[in-house]
């Protein structure tokens, strides 16, 4: 791996520890009935989490 795909990743962390943190803590407000939050959220937040991954997939992918 060269320096620029480790630095990449390395900045991208923060992201994926806010992203997948938030959809984990809106389960549980949800659950929990804290906040009037709802499982709305939750789907919100998977549905942009799986939108990033597609994203991450077909700009990676090496076109012949």
């Amino acid at each position: 791996m060269n320096n620029k795909k480790i630095w990449g990743y390395l900045l991208q962390g923060p992201l994926w520890l806010v992203m997948v943190g938030s959809f984990f803590v809106s389960i549980y407000a949800a659950a929990n009935d804290i906040s009037e939050i709802t499982y709305a959220t939750s789907v919100f937040l998977a549905i942009i989490i799986i939108l990033y991954i597609i994203g991450r997939i077909l700009v990676e992918k090496k076109h012949y």
